[in-house]
Order: C-alpha cells, then structure tokens, then sequence
C-alpha cells in the first residue's frame, strides 16, 4: 500500500499541473481530480462485499494491476479525456486495494492494540504520500509529465508482488449473508450505531482537508512562482508530520483525553491550518501550516479506521469499510469541485479560507456526536 500512495500522490500532483498547462480552468482541476473518486463514491460497499467473499489477498492483486494500467490512458488519449479516463482507473483500483488492506489491519487487535496497528498502517500510507510528492516534482521539472506518467505505471508492479506474498490473517472472509452486507445493513448501522456515525463525520474532515490541500496548494503555489521542486518539498511536509506522528496514534488519543475529545481537537486543527493557508503568504508560514494539517490528518486517518473497527461486527467489517470508503470517495468527488467553482470566484487564496470555515461548522456538528460516544464509554 505504501508504494500504491507513491503512485497516486505522484499523479495528484502532476494532474492538476498538466491540465493548468493544457489551459483547464479551476473548475476543471477540481473535476478532473474529483473523477478518481466518482464511481468509487457508488461502489466501495459492493467492494467491501468483493473483499468479504473473494479475499484480501485476491483484491490487492486486482487492484495493483488497475494501477499498473491506468496511467497508460494518457499515451492512447491525450489531453483532458485522457487524464480523466486514468483518474477513473487508478481510483477505483485504489479502492480495491484500500479494502482489503483495511480489512487486513482491522483482524489485528482491539483496543490500543489496534490503534497501534492502525497507527503503523497508516504510517506507510503517509511515507508513500510524502515520497510521491517529491518523485513527481522532480520528474515533473526534470523531464515532464510523461516521465511522471510513466513511474506512475511502473510504481505499482511492487505493490502486486507484495500482495501475491501476503499474509492473511483470519476475520477478512465471511460468508455473512447478502442482506447484511449491502447497502440496506449499513444505512441501518449508521442510524444505530453512534460510533459509526462519529467514524464517518471525521473521515468527511480528514478527507476533505487531506484532498482540498492536496488538490489546491500546488497550483495556489505555482501562481506565486514557486518551482514544481519546491512545490513537491512543501506539500511533502504535510504527509511527513502525518507519517511522523502516526506510531503514536495510541499515546496522542490518551494525552488528548480519549477518542471523543481528541476528535474535536484534530478537527479544528485542521480548520486553522486550511484558513491559515489561505491567509499568510511566506514560505515558511506556508510550511508551518501544512504540518500541522499533517498532524491533525495524521492522527484523524487511523483514529477512524479504530472507531469504526471495534463497533462492528467481525463479518460485517469488510463492507462497514466499504461505508466508510463511501463516505471517503464522496468527500474526495465533491470537495474539489465545490473549491474549485469557490477558486474560480474568488480565487484561491480566499477558497482555502472558506474551506478553513466549514471545517471549523464541521466541527461545531461533532460536538453531540462526540459527547454521546463520551457517555457511551468508547
């Protein structure tokens, strides 16, 4: 998985740069961006049922391949179609292997133990997230956007290889039958389960602050001259504090006063920096926010894969997941195309404010959630 999130951050970063330069608008970036998460959005539950019923070891190899393929698209269809059709590819086979991955993790423990897990897990995610930045920029300045293309393609063979070695762990297949694990069941968890429900409003923060920036801040930058280099360096810095922090998943929720409180406390952390990046302009202030977005992310990310993996039940967790990743995906479609109608008004700068003040209204909407996993012990 880590050296899947080289190749999709590789690509999120050279896609907005190569269709800035083919003279898309910002409306178009967000949309183009928003494709590699568009059907995903519809069918992550019927994959968690995939996951269930095929296995993890089988989803990763599938979805390695997808990603060896993608990348592809933009030599047989070049220009914008070309990038929307691998967006598509590559995200949906990014959900596969996603998945099961997850599935994989959430058989490994409870309690701190499973935090750690997730802790770790997601540490690899971060550290592929930091070094596909980089790869990209310097490809991208050294040799163009095919060159970049190009390891995006080669990158993911890895990741088949480590998949047809994996290691399974029992709790990632379940004959569990079709109505629990469709869309019906997990419409009915979310109504039920408050955990859940707490689950997925930090994963619409974490995701939406992690795509916004991710989306937004290299072409923001680009139009203050920086370098494609020293784009990648600074957007690496916020997936370096995510990758940093993350072994101590389990010691920060502790110190910040359990899960409940420690949700509140990463989400508007995460406001703060999104508005602070809208608002300051030097290098180093620029930074100074992207880590503590990192941060914030950083600790977000496994905190909800843990509340969601200890709420439900060991044969249901594959499609929760998938519920999860819905939730996920939908944020990734949506969060870039409404900030990319805001950029196109108002500019950039004065988006990631506005992104900054609903992040800060998210957070407001956790409050009950949050006191009600309080009284509940969880």
């Amino acid at each position: 998985m880590g050296v899947s999130f080289v190749a999709q951050t590789l690509l999120m970063l050279a896609v907005p740069l190569h269709a800035v330069r083919l003279g898309a608008s910002p409306a178009v970036v967000g949309l183009l961006v928003s494709t590699a998460f568009a059907v995903p959005t519809v069918f992550a539950i019927p994959m968690g049922r995939l996951v269930a019923r095929l296995g993890v070891r089988r989803m990763m190899a599938f979805g390695a391949v997808g990603m060896a393929v993608g990348p592809l698209a933009v030599w047989v269809l070049p220009g914008l179609g070309g990038l929307a059709f691998m967006q598509f590819v590559v995200g949906t086979s990014q959900l596969a292997m996603g998945l099961a991955a997850q599935a994989t993790i959430a058989a490994s423990g409870r309690g701190p133990s499973l935090e750690r897990a997730f802790g770790w897990y997601t540490t690899v995610a971060a550290l592929g997230q930091m070094l596909g930045p980089l790869l990209g920029g310097a490809l991208l300045e050294a040799s163009g956007p095919s060159a970049a293309y190009g390891a995006a393609a080669a990158l993911p063979l890895a990741s088949l290889a480590s998949a047809l070695a994996l290691s399974v762990p029992r709790g990632t297949r379940s004959p569990t039958g079709r109505g629990r694990l469709g869309y019906a069941a997990q419409v009915a968890l979310l109504r039920a389960n408050v955990a859940v429900q707490a689950s997925l409003l930090l994963t619409i923060a974490v995701l939406g602050a992690f795509v916004l920036h991710a989306a937004f801040f290299a072409v923001y930058l680009e139009g203050m001259a920086i370098g494609a280099a020293a784009i990648g360096l600074l957007v690496s810095l916020r997936s370096l504090a995510a990758m940093l922090v993350r072994p101590f998943t389990a010691w920060a929720i502790a110190r910040l006063g359990g899960r409940p409180r420690a949700m509140l406390v990463l989400v508007a952390a995460m406001a703060a920096a999104l508005t602070a990046t809208g608002v300051v302009s030097g290098l180093v202030a620029l930074g100074v926010a992207a880590v503590v977005l990192g941060v914030a992310t950083g600790l977000g990310q496994p905190l909800t894969l843990v509340i969601l993996s200890e709420h439900v039940e060991p044969g249901e967790r594959p499609s929760a997941l998938g519920l999860r990743l819905t939730v996920n995906q939908g944020t990734q479609l949506l969060a870039p195309m409404a900030l990319g109608v805001v950029a196109q008004a108002i500019g950039y700068g004065a988006a990631f404010v506005v992104a900054g003040l609903a992040m800060a209204a998210l957070a407001a909407a956790m409050v009950r959630v949050a006191a009600a996993m309080a009284r509940a012990g969880s």
